[in-house]
Order: C-alpha cells, then sequence, then structure tokens
C-alpha cells in the first residue's frame, strides 16, 4: 500500500481515496472497467481500461453529476457529509454507472 489509498475487501477505506467513484463506472461503448487515472500534470480523471477513449473524462464533473444525480433520486440519503466519505455513500446505493462520451451522458442504476 502507498499509503494514500487503502484497500479493504475491494473498497476503499473512508477518506482515503480521491476518487469516489472507483469500481462503480463501467464503459457504455465496450462494457469494460472504467479506471481512476492522473494525468501527467496532476489532473483526476477516469478512463477506460480498453483504451476506447481518446481523452480521460474529468474526475470533478463526473463525480458531481452522479452525487446529483444521488440526491435526486433520494433526499433523505445523507448528503451533508463530507466529501472524502461520498464513496461509502455511493457504494452502498450504486450498483453501477454506465458512462458515454462525456461525463454528462451517464446512466445510474440504483441498488435494490
Amino acid at each position: 500500500m502507498n499509503g494514500r489509498t487503502s484497500r479493504y475487501h475491494g473498497q476503499t477505506q473512508a477518506g482515503t481515496d480521491p476518487y469516489t467513484l472507483r469500481g462503480l463506472l463501467r464503459c457504455r461503448g465496450c462494457e469494460q472497467r472504467v479506471q481512476p487515472h492522473t494525468s501527467a500534470s496532476g489532473v483526476r480523471g477516469y478512463r477506460c481500461l480498453s483504451g476506447c477513449r481518446l481523452s480521460d473524462l474529468d474526475a470533478t464533473t463526473l463525480e458531481r453529476l452522479v452525487y446529483d444525480a444521488a440526491e435526486a433520486a433520494d433526499p433523505t440519503l445523507a448528503f451533508d457529509m463530507p466529501q472524502n466519505q461520498h464513496a461509502i455513500l455511493f457504494n452502498q446505493v450504486i450498483a453501477v454507472i454506465h458512462v458515454g462520451a462525456t461525463p454528462d451522458d451517464l446512466t445510474v442504476t440504483w441498488k435494490t
């Protein structure tokens, strides 16, 4: 472990991972996992493992859109929690997120 990201049973521990959608994203085009990626200049993004995308999806934009969708789907969820706790919330309520060519082209499948 590198000290920044600590993994436990496939989930990241609260507050240690800057990528709140880790493990939830799938590429709509090829169904491969979309993984976190930090560019050489330090910009956070998500990219498809198959390489079918020419550029990363902006992490901040994508995470905000998913947060807004979750809040709209269930306003009773604890949305006043700190941002570093959002990964816990997302993993509790979201089964998978299919993302298209742009961050706003996404479909959230909720856990039932």
